[in-house]
């Protein structure tokens, strides 16, 4: 199963990214038509997180493993992807990323900006092993970090982590 994933995988990464599409694993929610992405290490609870803000908000789980992301109409969008088993079925603006970092109490830490590229960079699963695709997904980047806020996170898969952010996206 996995060898046919990597088979298919690598030409699918390779064709969308000439579209400024790439993939990030990641876990994602949709409230009216807009997404916010949660992005973290193996152990950070991206799910609970994403469950949590979509009981929250009364939003949609979009993905809650790989979501493909590009630009529409000018716009940072989660479009929708093949491996979305909990599919809404609609593409939405991208409104933000929130990285988690497991830590013992909820805050939000600051990150210079080429500590955020690399971590986005670590959950990019886009061809990042040529120069080409370094260089196409960087451009991406950058269109996305002049548009959408991305917030580290240091927290507990509580409601409190919730509250930090709901201020800061206005919801």
């Amino acid at each position: 199963k996995n060898e046919l994933f990597e088979t298919l995988t690598k030409p699918y990464l390779y064709s969308i990214q000439e579209y400024n599409t790439f993939l990030l694993h990641s876990s994602s929610i949709i409230k009216d038509d807009e997404a916010y992405l949660f992005l973290g290490p193996a152990g950070t609870e991206k799910n609970k997180h994403a469950k949590l803000w979509a009981e929250n908000l009364n939003a949609k789980i979009g993905n809650p493993n790989r979501n493909l992301v590009t630009i529409v109409d000018h716009e940072p969008a989660l479009i929708n992807s093949p491996w979305n088993k909990l599919s809404t079925g609609t593409d939405a603006k991208l409104k933000g990323i929130i990285l988690l970092h497991n830590g013992p109490s909820n805050l939000i830490d600051a990150m210079p900006e080429d500590k955020i590229l690399l971590r986005l960079w670590q959950h990019t699963a886009s061809p990042l092993w040529t120069s080409s695709g370094v260089e196409k997904s960087l451009m991406l980047y950058e269109k996305f970090r002049e548009k959408i806020p991305v917030h580290m996170l240091s927290c507990t898969p509580d409601t409190n982590s919730f509250e930090i952010l709901k201020d800061l996206y206005n919801l």
